[in-house]
């Protein structure tokens, strides 16, 4: 009679069960990208986008990708080639965004920081300076100075200036810690945005170093606080003053608009552009010029007042503001054209100038994780984890929503991964009473969890003894007995 032999322990079992799932992902992606690249036909991907004129020509830009060519030109609204003229100078669209309409909230609270310029001091040396602050999302910060060879810290700078110690909450600026837009933005400083996204580096000193501009940017910069005011940070001296007396800002974003940009009565310097920063707030679009320090504002028309939108300014006072429209059940996403005056009226509409498809099955998506993990507890945890950010913004739920309705969607794979593991289970016990091997109760749960990937892990573990013949018998017995017929020295 056999007994029941193992040649793997269970931890290991489940080290090279999970090391085969991951290798068959691998294996299975590394075939679908040789398969879509070399054996089916390329498509050619065409992209478009709006690009205006300053003298009020709106274009659209054509942009083509292929592996073997690629191609880009210009055309009309009425869809006529354009080719641009030497004299011929393109707007800087301006970037706003409205009223979130949804939240990205961090559930997780964690420290984070933003590397910013360095600035030079008193005596001449460039401190990096870096913006600390919690993700939550209702949070504040403060700035803190290192000297750049010792990596001490110089001072920090909250809303009462500079500090040896770091401010206390009440006198640290309060912001957005996590997002409520993705283009959202904390800090303009040296014609660099910063926002949540962006990440710690330290900053690289240049020959094109804050001293040598001739703008607040020399020495200051510009922080939006969650309550909707903007704060001139200036970090040689530590002051802390409004740059503007209002507190319904949302967003702003720095540009650069030539002359003929600007409004009739604007007068401007010999330079034949002004770099400038426009202010967001619920009904209008204030902007700033830095050189000359006047600013000028646009009502935005009602229909715009909560979205996100572009904004072109052309001569003669007349304003371009592009929208863009999704739909992301159906993954439509179209651009919507509205020209406007200084005083918020529209006097002309393009619906759906550009449409994009991009669909999201989710019902495919679900089918194709089980294909590349077919196994219930891989595919579910892959399921809840992978499409849950664009689900979520797809429907605008919360994570907890997004996730239940994902398993709900996710019942039916699941379901059918489970009868073939349940079948796999069955064929795993037959194989192991053929080879005179106990199973035990944890290899099925196992099998029932990690489907063809616990089966064929286990299998190959299998060992049985070899059935006993007489004389395999008869050549133990004289194994057992050699010791004691070795002859008495």
């Amino acid at each position: 009679m056999s007994t029941a032999s193992k040649t793997t322990s269970f931890p290991t079992n489940i080290i090279l069960t999970a090391g085969l799932s991951i290798l068959y992902v691998v294996i299975a992606i590394w075939a679908y990208s040789l398969v879509t690249t070399y054996l089916l036909p390329q498509k050619e991907n065409h992209s478009q986008s709006v690009t205006a004129l300053v003298d009020g020509t709106v274009l659209i830009n054509h942009s083509i990708w292929h592996p073997n060519y690629s191609d880009s030109y210009y055309t009309t609204l009425e869809n006529e080639k354009y080719q641009i003229k030497q004299y011929e100078f393109f707007s800087n669209g301006i970037s706003l965004i409205g009223e979130p309409q949804y939240f990205y909230e961090n559930n997780q609270s964690s420290t984070r920081s933003i590397s910013i310029s360095s600035f030079l001091g008193k005596e001449q040396k460039p401190h990096n300076w870096y913006f600390i602050y919690n993700s939550k999302f209702h949070s504040t910060g403060y700035f803190v100075a290192y000297h750049r060879s010792s990596n001490q810290i110089i001072h920090y700078l909250g809303q009462k200036g500079f500090q040896n110690s770091v401010p206390v909450r009440e006198e640290q600026f309060p912001i957005y810690g996590s997002a409520i837009d993705l283009k959202s933005k904390i800090l303009i400083v040296d014609e660099n945005y910063y926002g949540w996204s962006t990440y710690a580096t330290i900053p690289q000193v240049t020959s094109n170093q804050n001293f040598q501009r001739d703008d607040l940017f020399r020495d200051s910069g510009l922080l939006l606080t969650r309550e909707g005011t903007v704060l001139k940070i200036n970090f040689l001296t530590g002051k802390v003053t409004p740059f503007l007396e209002r507190n319904d800002i949302l967003d702003m974003t720095l540009s650069r608009l030539r002359k003929d940009q600007f409004p009739e009565n604007w007068t401007t310097s010999d330079r034949d552009e002004e770099l400038v920063v426009s202010f967001r707030t619920p009904n209008a679009v204030l902007t700033y010029g830095l050189q000359t320090e006047k600013s000028f504002q646009v009502t935005i028309p009602e229909e715009l007042r909560t979205k996100d939108f572009t904004l072109h300014y052309f001569q003669e006072e007349e304003l371009l503001y592009e929208v863009g429209e999704r739909d992301p059940k159906v993954g439509k996403y179209t651009t919507d054209l509205y020209w406007s005056n200084y005083s918020g009226t529209i006097s002309q509409f393009n619906d759906d100038q550009i449409v994009r498809y991009y669909p999201q099955d989710f019902d495919s998506i679900k089918w194709m994780l089980a294909s590349i993990q077919p196994a219930p507890l891989t595919f579910l945890s892959f399921m809840l984890i992978a499409p849950v950010q664009e689900f979520k913004q797809a429907y605008e739920l919360s994570t907890t929503e997004a996730v239940m309705k994902l398993f709900q969607m996710s019942l039916p794979v699941v379901a059918l991964l489970l009868v073939i593991s349940i079948g796999l289970l069955f064929h795993y016990r037959s194989f192991a009473k053929h080879k005179n091997v106990n199973s035990h109760w944890w290899e099925y749960g196992f099998i029932l969890l990690m489907g063809p990937f616990a089966y064929l892990i286990l299998r190959w573990s299998l060992k049985s003894q070899p059935e006993l013949t007489p004389q395999t018998q008869r050549n133990n017995s004289i194994e057992i007995l050699r010791p004691l017929l070795k002859p008495v020295s």
